[in-house]
């Protein structure tokens, strides 16, 4: 055992020799240690250090700087090895901490940035094909999805579907392209412009174009950053709204946008569908007493799973991924 694996020991046994585990005190000194690795990462290095108990602690070791950083069962946050010497430091409470956080993740427009448990995802893959089954009340049908582009400030994708129900059947295709900015790692949509070529047994064919503005910017969530327990609120803005029909331009019709709260519930989650198993981030979404759950695949960049719920939370409608090509 080295001098400082000797310290660390004798630390533990000298403070306290209780027994009791507390979920929340885990919770909360991981949420600790996953900010120190962010913000002083010159001390807790390399960042992803397994969390470890010895009663009475929680504790991760750090090899590249050789350094222990720990919190004892009296909620107690402690350093001890390299830079900080060989005797155990206390540096503060995990209420003391816990406040620094909460107070340092909240920036002035009102986004959080979780608790350090973070991935980014790419943009998805020039020219992916995503193919969906979707079930919506008594309407069944598929979906096929084309991520055309996407990059740092726009994103175009085609997509064709076939939906049955109340017997009938109908058929549309459509290219959509949002333009927006990435602003600290949030997506802010100003305009989406979404052409409809649609079939209807009956009614014939016909295309649709329409064409919606944003002001100021609609805040989307997260733009590929995502972190657990992060947070957002889209606030509502003024959408303008022309619908242009077999090349005849409406009038724009002005409304304000639903309030969305959103949340990262989960971050390397695995998810089964039938186009396989996926590690995936969980968001939720609620607005208007009504919740979207979506899963997005880690390695893809995509959604392959998204479920609407009413407020009993029973599952009114669900998208899964059957295959990409």
């Amino acid at each position: 055992m080295t001098q400082i694996k000797k310290y660390f020991a004798m630390l533990l046994i000298f403070v306290s020799s209780i027994h009791t585990t507390y979920a929340s005190l885990l919770d909360d000194s991981n949420t600790i240690f996953n900010w120190a690795e962010e913000e002083y990462s010159i001390y807790f290095a390399p960042s992803g250090q397994t969390t470890q108990t010895l009663d009475p602690w929680y504790f991760r070791f750090y090899p590249s700087t050789g350094i222990y950083l720990g919190v004892n069962n009296q909620s107690e946050v402690y350093v001890l090895g390299g830079q900080f010497g060989n005797d155990p430091l206390k540096v503060g409470s995990v209420s003391d901490f816990l406040a620094q956080i909460n107070s340092s993740n909240t920036s002035n427009n009102g986004n959080s940035t979780g608790n350090g448990n973070c991935v980014t995802l790419p943009f998805p893959a020039t020219g992916l094909q995503a193919n969906y089954n979707v079930t919506s009340g008594a309407n069944t049908g598929s979906m096929n999805v084309t991520y055309t582009s996407t990059n740092n400030t726009t994103a175009v994708s085609t997509t064709s579907s076939n939906f049955s129900g109340s017997g009938v059947t109908s058929s549309s295709s459509s290219t959509t392209t949002q333009n927006y900015q990435i602003t600290d790692d949030f997506l802010y949509v100003s305009s989406i412009e979404t052409t409809i070529s649609s079939s209807v047994p009956g009614l014939g064919s016909f295309d649709d174009t329409t064409t919606t503005t944003f002001s100021p910017a609609h805040n989307e969530g997260p733009a590929l950053k995502y972190c657990e327990q992060q947070s957002w609120t889209s606030e509502a803005v003024s959408q303008s709204t022309v619908t242009q029909t077999l090349g005849i331009p409406g009038g724009a019709v002005t409304s304000n946008t639903a309030v969305v709260n959103g949340l990262v519930e989960a971050v390397n989650e695995s998810v089964t569908t039938a186009a396989g198993t996926f590690n995936t981030v969980r968001v939720k979404e609620t607005s208007s007493g009504e919740d979207t759950l979506t899963w997005f695949s880690i390695e893809l960049g995509i959604f392959v799973k998204v479920q609407t719920l009413n407020g009993s939370g029973t599952v009114t409608s669900e998208t899964e991924l059957t295959s990409t090509n």
